[in-house]
Order: C-alpha cells, then sequence, then structure tokens
C-alpha cells in the first residue's frame, strides 16, 4: 500500500491559499524562499497527477515527511514511525535524515543515502525573444549581486562592454525582469575566478539559459562540469580575460551561437518539468517508500545503530570542511 507523502515547512513561510490553489505552479512567488522553490512546489507538481500529497504545518508523527534543511533542529531523531526525505539545497545536511536529496550528481555520490534531482526550472521564465535573430548586443547576469564575481562589477568590464557597444543587465530577486531573457543574447553566470568547484550549488544558470535559448558563460562549478557534454552545452571560463575572449568568440560567430542555441534546446527537455516531475514521483513514491518500510521495521538497536553512523559521518564531514577551509578550497566541502 502506497502511503502518503507530508511535505512539511515553517509556519511563519506558508504560503496563503491563493498560492497553494494555484495548481499550475506558474508563477515567480515560488522563487520567494528556499521552501517553495523545492518543498512547495515538488507538493503542487505531485499534487497535479494526482499523487497522495499531504501540506503540514506541523512535523507529522508518522510517514515520509518531506522538508528542507534546518526545517527540524540539529540533534532531531527521527522517531520508529518517521521517514524524513531532507533536501539539502544548499544548506548542511540534516544530521539523522533516512534519505537526502541533493541539487547535483557528485554531491549524492560522496553521501550516503543520497539521490541528486535536479532544480525546478525557474517558473516564469521568458524565452529570448526569436526576432532578435543574429543580434549579439545584450548580456546579463541573473541572480544576486553578491553571488557574481568580484571582477564583473568594476568598470573595467563596464568598459569592456562599452567598447563593443553591449548593453548589461544584472537582474536579481528584486527584479521585476528576474525571469525575462526576451532582450538577452547570453548570460554570464560566474561568482569568483579565484575558487571552484561549490558542491552544494545547482546547476540552475546553466538549466535556464538551455530553456530560455541563449549562450551561457559560466564559471568552474561541478554541477556545470557534471552536465557538459560537448563544448555546445556551454562556455566555461576561470578569469576576466577568458571571459571577455569567450564573448569575443560568440560575438564573431552567430553560426556557433545558433548551434548552442539548438542544443540548449534539445539538452533542456532532460530537465524539463514533466522530467522532473518523473524523478520525483519514482523517488517518493518508489524508492522513499521502500526505505521507510525498512526504517519502520528496524528494531530500536538498530535504529540507534543508523543514528551513531550518522554521527560518524557528520564528525567525518567537519573534518573534512575545516581541512578544505585551510586550504583555501571550502567550495569542495559539504
Amino acid at each position: 500500500m502506497t502511503s502518503p507523502v507530508f511535505f512539511c515547512f515553517h509556519p511563519n513561510n506558508w504560503p496563503s491559499d491563493e498560492v497553494v490553489e494555484n495548481k499550475s505552479g506558474g508563477t515567480n512567488h515560488y522563487f520567494i524562499n528556499t521552501d517553495w522553490n523545492w518543498v512547495l512546489q515538488t507538493y503542487l507538481r505531485l499534487r497535479e497527477r494526482g499523487r497522495p500529497v499531504v501540506l503540514a504545518k506541523e512535523l507529522p508523527q508518522e510517514g515520509i515527511i518531506v522538508l528542507c534543511s534546518g526545517t527540524v533542529p540539529l540533534a532531531y531523531k527521527p522517531g520508529p514511525r518517521q521517514f524524513l526525505v531532507s533536501i539539502n539545497a544548499d544548506e548542511a545536511p540534516d544530521v539523522f535524515a533516512q534519505m537526502h536529496i541533493t541539487q547535483n550528481r557528485i554531491q549524492a555520490r560522496i553521501m550516503p543515502d543520497s539521490h541528486d534531482v535536479p532544480h525546478w526550472p525557474q517558473p516564469g521564465l521568458m524565452k529570448r525573444d526569436e526576432s532578435r535573430g543574429a543580434s549579439f548586443s545584450s548580456l546579463a547576469y541573473f541572480g544576486d549581486d553578491k553571488n557574481l564575481a568580484a571582477e564583473l562589477r568594476t568598470p573595467r568590464w563596464s568598459e569592456f562592454l562599452a567598447s563593443r557597444a553591449i548593453a548589461w543587465h544584472v537582474r536579481n530577486a528584486a527584479s521585476q525582469r528576474n525571469t525575462d531573457f526576451t532582450d538577452i543574447d547570453a548570460v554570464i553566470g560566474v561568482r569568483s575566478f579565484q575558487h571552484s568547484g561549490y558542491i552544494r550549488k545547482p546547476g540552475s544558470k546553466l538549466f535556464n539559459a538551455w530553456i530560455a535559448g541563449v549562450p551561457a558563460i559560466l564559471g568552474r562549478e561541478l554541477a556545470f562540469r557534471e552536465q557538459r557534454q560537448s563544448e555546445l552545452d556551454y562556455i566555461e571560463v576561470g578569469s576576466f580575460d577568458e571571459t571577455c575572449a569567450a564573448i569575443d568568440r560568440l560575438a564573431a560567430s552567430p553560426a556557433l551561437r545558433q548551434a548552442m542555441i539548438e542544443n540548449g534546446r534539445r539538452r533542456a527537455e532532460e530537465i524539463s518539468v514533466g522530467r522532473i516531475t518523473d524523478r520525483w514521483e519514482k523517488l517518493l513514491f518508489e524508492t522513499a517508500q521502500d526505505a521507510a518500510q525498512r526504517w519502520f521495521a528496524r528494531s530500536a538497536a538498530g535504529r540507534e545503530r543508523f543514528f551513531f553512523r550518522c554521527l560518524l559521518e557528520k564528525k567525518v564531514r567537519g573534518a573534512s570542511h575545516r581541512i578544505l577551509r585551510g586550504i583555501g578550497r571550502e567550495q569542495y566541502a559539504i
């Protein structure tokens, strides 16, 4: 028998009835916070498919419970009838969750009891206007200003773009156009030229570029690299000069830009809403159901052994984090 799946987050983040009843999930509201990004959207998509899902303000005492890491206290241990599916997002994993959801494959390979699910495509995303044709006069960064490489926030960057007659747009969460790619010819997504890795981060900037129909110039991040199948997926850069060279390369080759756009259109099918909903269905109504039944059948001693193992893993992660931070590679720490 299939057990219902509960989706739980803090009452302070509880959405309005209007949002909960928006079955299409097609508004920008879902990008207000992490809970809404992950928990609410997943609930809505599965509800659309008629799956037995329940939105819960309080932590149920029994069942499969989907939540974001940090929703429960750090030392919270699930009871004998509670099975926690914890979405890591950008945060450290819940210590005692029986299943973890990561934003990329490499993190899932490293962490026990983990499965990767791509971040949902950005609701309300507006694709590049095809009437722009071969135009290459407008670049954008979509995201928080603080997460853009410092070198791309300097007069030197502005001067370079001005010398090419290229307009520059930064569209953050506060922007009225934070999902609007209609007037954009390529996107830039670089957090840092000094650091790489960012093992907790998703490939969203790449996915959004594919969906929007624009070439992407991106930094050295694991979530991007694990998706790369050819040079048409995106251009990777590791310095200011490499970024400028990538822009000049795209500007000089309409054929390359068109090939990247067409390739992105094909790759976008892999991370469509339908495909991701399929993955969540399989994960929660097959994989998690089986794992939950095994947990419910465990003895008290078996549960204690699991909790002990989790504490050991936490200590190993902590030691690894300190070592990586000490050598300037914290971006590779889970």
